[in-house]
């Protein structure tokens, strides 16, 4: 606590102060150690546990009077680095990466974009620390991407460059909701932990052919031929279900 000229005042009436960031949102500053607000002892209070969590140039601090007593001060301009990289995060069309985002989905905003069976699109893996944010300094030799789509499952393995490995020619084969997961498989592999994407909506394509069903077999959307199961034996001249529908 200071007057106009910013020398300390040692006597207040039981003042206190709450600390903020003003750009980090994802810092927790009610956990700020010892505790936050603090009441002023000699007209200061020691903070000795300030974490921001975004990497970021132009971090400041606020310190704020709760009874609005006083007036308000902003810290300087403070630059916050990533950490070590220890994970992966991917974004999927419609998404943008987002650095110290620990809130679902983590490392990333936006909203997915549906993707079209047989239409292939391109999705990013980053390299990020343990608070999300992204770490540029990393190579991989082989960042691979599976699908829980059980006619599309291995969709490859990729480079990674300078912390992001661009994954293309990604083709999905069931319409469906589909989970992505991208893991570091190379020769340091494990040394960043797996993650799964949003999930991510997939549509038919245009129909394009007439698909008949008889008894016995059932639809498999994605599959080779796009059934599965054996046509029953039938009894000359009985009746039986017959199937028939427009597929992509």
């Amino acid at each position: 606590l200071t007057d106009s000229y910013f020398n300390r005042v040692n006597v207040h009436p039981a003042a206190s102060v709450f600390l903020s960031p003003t750009l980090d949102l994802y810092a927790s500053p009610a956990l700020w150690q010892p505790n936050n607000p603090q009441t002023l002892s000699q007209g200061q209070a020691v903070y000795t546990a300030v974490s921001l969590k975004s990497a970021a140039t132009g971090h400041t601090l606020i310190a704020v009077d709760p009874s609005a007593g006083y007036t308000p001060n902003t810290s300087s301009t403070m630059t916050v680095t990533a950490n070590t990289a220890t994970g992966l995060i991917v974004t999927l069309p419609g998404e943008t990466q987002v650095d110290g985002k620990n809130t679902a989905p983590v490392g990333r905003t936006g909203s997915v974009s549906t993707q079209t069976v047989g239409v292939p699109f391109t999705a990013t893996a980053y390299a990020v620390d343990s608070f999300f944010n992204f770490v540029s300094t990393i190579t991989r030799p082989q960042i691979t991407l599976t699908a829980d789509d059980p006619n599309t499952p291995t969709q490859g393995s990729f480079p990674m460059t300078g912390g992001m490995a661009t994954m293309t020619g990604i083709t999905m084969g069931t319409a469906r909701s589909t989970l992505l997961t991208a893991a570091d498989t190379g020769p340091l592999s494990g040394s960043l932990g797996q993650r799964q994407a949003s999930p991510l909506p997939v549509k038919s394509g245009q129909p394009t052919r007439i698909q008949l069903l008889v008894a016995g077999e059932a639809p498999s959307p994605g599959a080779p031929g796009g059934k599965i199961g054996l046509p029953s034996s039938i009894t000359a001249g009985s009746n039986v279900a017959v199937t028939v529908r427009v597929t992509a």
